[in-house]
């Protein structure tokens, strides 16, 4: 709830706050002494003790390294440098969550198109975007990677928001999802996801009437659909097909 509450304070509704939120989660689980996890064994550290040998000086090469670490994974040189420079001004730790907070709302204030698209959010998925095309600019901005992080969003809206929730990542528009089968028997539903997990294809259950529906992504763009039902189908799954709604 702490970074819930220290984003409300700044003035941001709740769709634009679980947005935010979302991609965090997809970033460091939250987690303001998280190291990138390729980085530990190339570093010989883990979250904690990299967090304690940056703060004692032991470990002096943060700013350069190029391993992602905090809540936004601030990996570039000149942002940990502005990072490590703050929490040394603020007398804190690298790991402080509230000295992050605040370090990254400096940061944020300095984008003021996605901030402007933040304060008129009107849905999750929006601004769940908007800070994952403006701010954090993974190299994989893919329809599966801003529907995971809608997700997220979209549970921590409906855990914290004082509104009604009035929708789902899957709901804030009409989509193209495809569908690669529906099973009366929730366990060949369940095999069926863990096989096309093992293809490196995400897809989730969906229960309708008596039947189990597998979905694999839902995309705005057709052409995105289209690429991922072509990779089902030649994976072996014939069933599979586009919906849109």
């Amino acid at each position: 709830t702490q970074i819930w509450d220290f984003l409300k304070s700044k003035g941001l509704n709740d769709c634009a706050v679980a947005g935010i939120m979302g991609n965090l989660r997809a970033e460091s689980a939250l987690s303001p002494i998280n190291l990138q996890n390729s980085f530990e064994k190339k570093l010989g550290y883990n979250d904690k003790t990299y967090t304690q040998a940056v703060d004692k000086g032991t470990y002096n090469n943060f700013i350069h390294d190029g391993a992602g670490y905090g809540l936004a994974q601030w990996t570039y040189y000149s942002r940990k440098q502005g990072l490590l420079m703050y929490a040394r001004s603020q007398n804190k730790s690298i790991g402080d969550l509230q000295m992050q907070l605040e370090f990254l709302w400096k940061e944020m204030s300095n984008y003021s198109t996605m901030m402007k698209e933040l304060h008129t959010a009107t849905t999750v998925r929006d601004a769940s975007n908007s800070f994952l095309f403006r701010f954090e600019r993974p190299a994989n901005q893919g329809g599966a990677v801003q529907d995971a992080r809608t997700n997220y969003g979209v549970a921590y809206y409906n855990k914290f928001s004082n509104k009604v929730p009035t929708e789902t990542a899957k709901e804030t528009k009409k989509l193209y999802k495809v569908q690669v089968g529906a099973f009366r028997d929730k366990s060949n539903a369940d095999k069926r996801v863990s096989y096309l997990a093992e293809l490196g294809i995400k897809a989730i259950i969906k229960q309708a009437g008596s039947y189990y529906k597998i979905q694999a992504g839902a995309f705005s763009s057709k052409s995105n659909a289209e690429a991922l039902l072509a990779k089902v189908k030649n994976a072996g799954f014939e069933d599979a097909y586009i919906t849109y709604g």
